[in-house]
Order: structure tokens, then C-alpha cells, then sequence
């Protein structure tokens, strides 16, 4: 505890005192609840956001499937006809019970079924893509900043993707060898490869056709040898291995195929049930408009027959005065 001033009487002037804590336990209880108060009001104003509550809705739409008009309607890229009847499609296919579970499965799926679901990848992107910090944003805007400098400021729009992927990625780029980056380089044009001297003396005696023919029949026969000499054990055993893959593929190829034939068909009968109760709901429509003017037309009529009423009364009493 701390020690314990008594202020000169002359500051004071009356005989009262100030409050002073007796027990260390009185002492630190005021400020522990200044602390928990703090604490209390700064998680309320990050955490209970209309912003907050709108997203946890909406992923709610999402594992649920029940749809929140007042939510969707916030945003245009969502349907709710359509969203709905995709929702519950791709809940029965693939049950799911979080927001990343749903982005592997739309991952993993090819993109002729993914185009079948189509509101549930629009969804499932609004959700992906929130942005919960700029701390990634102000990183990309400082690599900027250390790549393109003012002395070195007329890179191309290919030159700074490049060299920016090189510099985010230093551990995987550090993991490729050199020399082969250097015998690429080297391949890839003939002056670096065969050097500018040897092509001007072969240009001048006309070699340097007969060199890149004789490459050419180089590399064929070479390819032509690698395809008729006999696998090796673990050749075989590679091409074994792969046969088998292709199987694997061509099974599940077909899987795949015939769900989405599966699909489509469970597509088109869920559009005529949409189109028959389309027509169903403006057959309502035309038939509560015509009931709305019966109703008005019949209102006319026992109005006029009310004033006429009122117009022969008048009249009876006037001739019997």
C-alpha cells in the first residue's frame, strides 16, 4: 500500500478527511474494477458491430440454410430463389458443418459442377474474402515500396509481378539451384549458348544451318531411342504405377460424369417446378386483382344506391311539407 499524506490544515480548512483504504484488499479493488470496466466496454465496441452481426447472419445462412431476407437483400450478387434451392441441393450432397469445410468442397469439385452451384460460391466468397485486418494490405503496400524505388521506378506491370512473387516467396526461391537458372538461361538464346564469335565464323561458312540441323536430328533420335529402348525394373514399375492412376482417373471420371448428369436432371425438374408455381402464383395475382375490382365496383354500386336513397328521402319529406 502506498504510505498514507495528511494534507496542512490551511489547504484543508474543515475538520473532514479524505477517504483512506485500511486493508490492501480495499486499495487495489478500485482499481481492478477501473481495469474490468475498461476491458468490458473495448470488447463491446469491437465485437458488437452492425458490421459483425450482419457477417455472422449471413455465415448463419450458410450452415443453416434458412435464409434471412433482410440480410441477403443487402447484397445484389445474392438470389434467394435460387440460393435457396441451391443451398439445400448442396447440403444434402455434402454435408458440411463450417465456412472452410464448404470452400475445400467447392475446391476440390470440377467447374462444370461447381457452375451448378453457383449462389453457394458467390456466398461462400463473401464470407472468404471479409477483410478482418489491412495488415496484409500495408505488407504488400511495403514490399511495393522496397521494390520500386524512385531510381528504380520504370519496371513493367510482368517485371513487378516477378520480382514480387520472388520476394515474398524467399524461402522457395531460395530452395532453387542456380545452376540450373543459369544453363536456362544459357539454352535459351543461340549467342549465349554457342557465343557470337562461333556464330558469325559459322554464318560466314555456312555451318550454322548444318549445326542446327544436326541438333535437331540429335534430339529426335534421341527421343526416338528413349521410346523403343525396354523399361528398367523401376521404369516398369513406374509405368505400373501410372496405368493404374489413369484407371483411378478414368473411374472416377466417370462417377464424376454421372453425377453430373444426376445433377442436371434434379436441375431442370427444379426449374419446371419453379416455372409451374411461377404460373400458379400470377394465376393468384390475376385472380385477387379481379376480386380487388369487383369488390371496388360493388362499393360504387351500394354508394350511388345509398345516395340515391338519401336524394328520395329528401324528396318525400320536402313534398310532405
Amino acid at each position: 500500500m502506498p504510505h498514507i499524506r495528511r494534507p496542512p490544515k490551511r489547504f484543508i480548512g474543515n475538520d473532514t478527511t479524505a477517504h483512506t483504504p485500511t486493508t490492501p484488499e480495499e486499495h487495489y479493488r478500485a482499481d481492478f474494477f477501473k481495469v474490468l470496466d475498461t476491458v468490458d466496454m473495448q470488447l463491446k465496441e469491437r465485437f458488437h458491430q452492425s458490421g459483425l452481426t450482419i457477417l455472422a447472419k449471413l455465415e448463419e445462412v450458410l450452415l443453416t440454410g434458412e435464409l434471412d431476407t433482410a440480410v441477403v437483400d443487402q447484397y445484389p450478387e445474392l438470389n434467394q430463389r435460387s440460393l435457396k434451392v441451391q443451398l439445400d441441393m448442396f447440403k444434402l450432397q455434402y454435408p458440411f458443418k463450417s465456412t472452410s469445410e464448404a470452400a475445400a468442397i467447392l475446391r476440390s469439385q470440377l467447374p462444370e459442377v461447381r457452375g451448378l452451384f453457383d449462389q453457394v460460391e458467390a456466398l461462400i466468397r463473401l464470407l472468404m474474402v471479409v477483410p478482418a485486418a489491412s495488415a496484409e494490405a500495408e505488407r504488400s503496400f511495403s514490399a511495393l515500396r522496397r521494390l520500386k524505388t524512385w531510381l528504380r521506378s520504370t519496371m513493367m506491370q510482368i517485371r513487378i509481378n516477378n520480382v514480387a512473387v520472388c520476394h515474398i516467396h524467399k524461402e522457395l526461391l531460395g530452395k532453387v539451384s542456380r545452376e540450373k537458372i543459369c544453363q536456362e538461361f544459357i539454352l535459351a538464346n543461340e549467342y549465349r549458348k554457342h557465343g557470337k564469335k562461333e556464330i558469325k565464323k559459322n554464318a560466314k561458312t555456312g555451318k550454322h544451318d548444318e549445326m542446327k540441323a544436326s541438333q535437331k536430328q540429335q534430339m529426335l533420335t534421341g527421343s526416338m531411342r528413349s521410346m523403343r529402348s525396354e523399361p528398367t525394373g523401376g521404369e516398369s514399375e513406374m509405368l505400373a504405377e501410372l496405368r493404374k492412376l489413369r484407371q483411378e482417373n478414368s473411374e472416377s471420371f466417370k462417377d464424376t460424369k454421372l453425377s453430373i448428369n444426376r445433377l442436371e436432371s434434379s436441375m431442370t425438374e427444379i426449374k419446371q417446378q419453379i416455372e409451374q408455381l411461377d404460373e400458379r402464383i400470377t394465376t393468384a395475382e390475376n385472380k385477387v386483382s379481379a376480386m380487388e375490382d369487383r369488390s371496388i365496383r360493388q362499393e360504387r354500386a351500394v354508394g350511388y344506391l345509398l345516395r340515391r336513397e338519401a336524394s328520395l328521402a329528401a324528396k318525400c319529406d320536402d313534398m310532405e311539407n
